[in-house]
């Protein structure tokens, strides 16, 4: 099965795959057809969080970032999420075998 492809996004039937092309390009222009972060929200009877990912290029390597409540808000219909880091995966290109979990 050939995958459908819109841009820099493509679909194989299970996977949806993008590529962040170099997002550290300030371009406005360049930006509305190339994404620098990337969210995921799952639609489900199982709640779940969104999450963002994007690249730090000072830490080098992707960063997870959810919403979050402010302090002293139990409703999320009256203010803005907060959106912190939860977690950090390095972005070294040696994958091996003794690297992994």
């Amino acid at each position: 099965m050939k995958p459908d492809a819109i841009g820099d996004l493509s679909f194989d039937g299970e996977m949806l795959s993008t590529c962040l092309w170099y997002p550290r390009t300030q371009d406005p222009d360049r930006t509305l057809d190339h994404p620098v972060r990337v969210e995921v929200d799952l639609i489900c009877v199982r709640a779940a969080r969104p999450i963002r990912i994007e690249y730090d290029f000072d830490r080098n390597g992707y960063v997870i970032t959810a919403p979050f409540l402010p302090a002293g808000h139990n409703d999320d219909h009256d203010c803005e999420f907060i959106w912190a880091e939860v977690s950090f995966v390095a972005g070294d290109r040696d994958f091996t075998q003794s690297k992994t979990p």
